[in-house]
């Protein structure tokens, strides 16, 4: 006899299915009721078609019909019945809700229905766990929606703590799901949930701090556990390979070549994941600590997974490049490899670009910025534009060229405007004129090869317009350098930058002491405002020019002479020393006469 075939396992995307039905029966609207209406249908839809049926016994009495196991297979139908209990109830949950403010027994009702909702994904979750009866995919969705169902439960009897925990599990179930999806379609489907999460998480996590500390650090702390994130990576591991099976197509410029190596294709879809990541869950992250910190985790994946593409066509260069026979087939394969090489070369470095480009930014933005750090990214940049000019591809097409050369150019004359800034900053101001000079023959060039660019591009044009704002920027930075070397020269007061930068210059004066010399108001306010002390006498103003020092400096004055009494030693007293004798000789015979009376 020959052996029974395995059945298949079995695929339901749980999400998707809600999401549909959801869509076309009423929640567009937000019609609870039409949409409870159609579950209900459904769900009887499915009992005709699987033949269940919650028959009476003998006597008559209700006897409820339990899904077998053993009956699974074949159809996804069985895991569609608790999934769609699960929706009516939880639709029934919303519509009371609605009504709850009316009524406020109603609310009771709601959290009822939320635990028979969350009774039927425990149902759902229950049978998904059969080993080998599901797809390990179906199985992390129902596990996901359950803890979302949960979520909601503990949301609405304000458990904040079991709510954080279900919620965070649901949203990054949800988003190791959606990396690895295969179309942008399957892929919206699971942001839109994960959206719909978010704030619930937020608050929860608002309530539980006590409005107080980063929200965004304690959102951070939520991970899955080992085991489960180590599951998900499998199959998302499945989910590339599944991927990589089709054919891809690396292209640049006019030419392309096709990509069939499982490990390579593995690569680019790596590549491809981590490049969405950029253009669309960073981009969405309103946090600018938490985008940074996201946006350079993902570059980093990016840079790996070209590195090991770069890794894998390497070693099958190798590979043919030592065989002993050599044919103008294989001569071919080589040549395509190294074009895959040169094309991974590329990508990598113009990645490599663009985190430097976004270190810089987020050092501008959060104002700690020191010109000395900006001069070393700039080098940086510099050099990977040296080595994106070096790679054969950008040397033959001279559109690339032209565009990596017009960038290398717009990076020297920022450079140069840093370390302007730096060296103004130790007022050497001819260094200073010299530099500006310099990036200002360095933006005009680049001018001139971004106008021989492509012009619909909107990195040219953005580019174009950073290298206007640059030009103008650099005009001023020069004329106020040289009003600050004039003004040195001259003897007399910088102007109020260097005025205010400048270590015991003429700026934090009051105007009673610096009648015979100029300085801006503003120079003089700030410099008021920084050095401490309000100003006498001039409407009293905070930050407003100083027009005597106030409160005073203290000024040593002379000291109050002393005296010392010293004529006592020289004065001389009459002698009155008869008197005090006859006084003795009186009280001696009047006290012996109290004593011999006791009249003492």
């Amino acid at each position: 006899a020959v052996p029974a075939q395995p059945a298949a396992p079995l695929r339901l995307d749980i999400l998707a299915t809600c999401r549909e039905a959801q869509i076309q029966h009423g929640l567009r609207h937000s019609d609870y009721l039409r949409y409870r209406q159609y579950c209900t249908r459904r769900i009887a839809r499915v009992r005709r078609t699987l033949k269940i049926r919650n028959a009476a016994n003998a006597r008559g009495k209700y006897k409820r019909c339990v899904v077998e196991l053993e009956a699974m297979e074949g159809s996804p139908r069985w895991l569609e019945l608790p999934l769609m209990k699960a929706e009516r109830c939880w639709s029934f949950a919303q519509e009371l809700k609605q009504e709850a403010d009316e009524a406020p027994r109603k609310h009771h009702h709601m959290v009822r229905k939320l635990r028979r909702a969350v009774q039927a994904c425990g149902e759902l979750e229950a049978l998904a766990a059969v080993a080998g009866r599901v797809e390990l995919r179906t199985l992390f969705e129902a596990q996901a929606y359950a803890r979302w169902m949960e979520g909601h439960l503990a949301f609405e009897l304000q458990e904040w703590q079991g709510a954080l925990e279900s919620f965070g599990t649901a949203k990054a179930i949800y988003e190791k799901l959606g990396a690895a999806c295969e179309t942008e379609q399957q892929k919206s489907v699971f942001t839109a949930r994960i959206d719909e999460i978010t704030p619930s998480v937020r608050y929860c996590v608002y309530n539980l701090s006590g409005g107080e500390g980063d929200i965004s650090e304690l959102m951070r702390g939520m991970a899955l556990s080992e085991g489960l994130s180590a599951e998900l990576d499998a199959v998302l591991e499945q989910a590339r390979h599944k991927q990589a099976k089709a054919s891809q197509e690396v292209t640049f410029g006019h030419r392309s070549v096709t990509v069939r190596g499982e490990k390579l294709l593995v690569a680019l879809v790596r590549a491809n994941e981590a490049r969405y990541e950029l253009d669309t869950e960073v981009a969405a992250t309103t946090e600018p600590r938490v985008a940074h910190e996201k946006r350079l985790a993902s570059f980093d994946k990016l840079l790996m997974a070209y590195a090991d593409a770069a890794s894998v066509v390497s070693g099958e260069v190798r590979e043919m490049e030592g065989k002993a026979t050599r044919s103008a087939k294989l001569d071919q394969q080589i040549a395509e490899r190294h074009f895959l090489l040169s094309c991974f070369a590329y990508r990598r470095l113009c990645s490599m670009v663009e985190r430097n480009l976004a270190i810089v930014a987020a050092l501008l933005a959060e104002g700690r910025a020191k010109p000395d750090d900006l001069v070393r990214l700039h080098d940086t940049l510099l050099q990977h534009s040296a080595d994106l000019l070096a790679i054969d591809l950008v040397e033959e097409d001279h559109a690339v060229a032209a565009y990596v050369v017009a960038q290398q150019l717009l990076f020297k004359a920022n450079r140069c405007v840093y370390r302007a800034q730096a060296v103004r900053a130790q007022r050497r101001w001819p260094e200073a004129v010299a530099l500006f000079e310099r990036a200002a023959a360095h933006a005009a060039n680049a001018a001139a090869h971004y106008d021989q660019c492509d012009g619909a591009n909107a990195d040219v044009r953005r580019a174009q317009n950073e290298l206007r704002d640059l030009r103008q920027k650099i005009r001023g930075f020069r004329v106020a350098v040289q009003c600050d070397h004039f003004a040195e020269t001259a003897g007399g007061d910088a102007t109020p930058e260097a005025a205010a930068a400048a270590a015991g210059g003429g700026g934090d004066k009051p105007l009673l002491e610096r009648l015979d010399s100029f300085v801006f108001a503003d120079a003089a306010g700030a410099a008021a405002a920084g050095g401490g002390g309000g100003g006498g006498g001039g409407g009293g103003k905070k930050g407003g020019p100083r027009l005597v020092a106030f409160p005073p400096n203290f000024e040593p004055v002379g000291s109050k002479p002393l005296f010392f009494d010293l004529a006592y030693n020289h004065v001389e007293f009459a002698d009155l020393s008869q008197r005090v004798d006859a006084e003795k000789a009186a009280g001696g015979i009047t006290g012996f006469a109290k004593k011999m009376f006791g009249w003492g």
